[in-house]
């Protein structure tokens, strides 16, 4: 779901922007993936991009190669299907409330950094 340029992004009746489990997702991986690379662990940066949501053997070794906790512990939620606690532990890290995360990491995607 994309919001329209110059748009407000789509937000819940609590006032929390909303987003999909497959964005979610796509937005976490470009975090780690991010984390990844700036630690030069390449082969992680692959997995990252590739695992799926759930695959605790993939995202077990995306763990055992992350430096950071936050993104050790957003690897393991992922391995564990929890795509919530992963956006949880994104957010921490980047000292942001869970809206703010989505919203500056949309944006990030948005001038280039996809996937």
């Amino acid at each position: 779901m994309e919001p329209l340029i110059g748009s407000e992004p789509p937000r819940s009746l609590e006032g929390s922007i909303v987003a999909d489990r497959d964005e979610l997702l796509a937005l976490v991986r470009h975090d780690l993936a991010h984390a990844a690379e700036g630690d030069a662990r390449w082969c992680a940066a692959v997995l990252i991009r590739r695992a799926p949501l759930g695959d605790s053997v993939a995202w077990r070794a995306v763990e055992r190669e992350m430096r950071s906790r936050w993104a050790h512990d957003a690897a393991e939620a992922l391995g564990e299907g929890n795509i919530e606690r992963a956006v949880e532990k994104c957010g921490w890290a980047a000292g942001m409330s869970r809206s703010e995360w989505i919203a500056e990491t949309r944006h990030e995607l948005a001038k280039g950094g996809a996937l």
